[in-house]
């Protein structure tokens, strides 16, 4: 059986798709000079590495990353850090990643360590999908304009 790649990454754009606060969001890379102030703040999604490992008996885990970019602007008001905007929008990514009601606890559970885990698991399709990693941020160096490249990653068989 192959992953379904597209399904996984598609199905976590729509629920990234879905915070409120967002002038744009995008699965096609752009760089905050690419972007108008207007269309700020902006979530961008893209695709990093993959990786696959196979133990006997047990269908491939497959490992999928990617970068969640957020790029807001703090033109109102000099006084203000852009920060306080950008932690408010990494927050409602993070909120994003938390599993639903409607969502299977125990999706590929060969790989879990408990069938109580709180995992996000879109619906399903993966084992799960979290936030991993070092959050880099930038709230100053660029003037007005904050950063932040959140780092996720896909936990599925196939």
């Amino acid at each position: 059986m192959s992953l379904n790649r597209e399904q996984l990454f598609s199905t976590l754009f729509t629920r990234l798709a879905l915070i409120d606060g967002f002038s744009t969001i995008s699965r096609i890379f752009k760089t905050w000079d690419d972007l108008e102030p207007s269309q700020q703040p902006a979530l961008i999604m893209t695709k990093g590495s993959e990786s696959v490992e196979n133990m006997r008996g047990f269908p491939p885990k497959w490992t999928l990353n990617g970068t969640i970019y957020i790029y807001c602007r703090n033109d109102q008001d000099p006084n203000i850090s852009p920060s306080v905007q950008l932690n408010q929008l990494i927050t409602l990514v993070e909120a994003a990643f938390e599993r639903t009601a409607t969502e299977s606890a125990v999706a590929n559970a060969p790989y879990m360590d408990s069938p109580s885990d709180y995992l996000t698991t879109l619906g399903g399709l993966c084992s799960h999908a979290w936030i991993t990693g070092t959050i880099q941020t930038d709230e100053g160096v660029l003037g007005q304009q904050a950063v932040a490249l959140i780092p996720f990653e896909i936990v599925a068989t196939g």
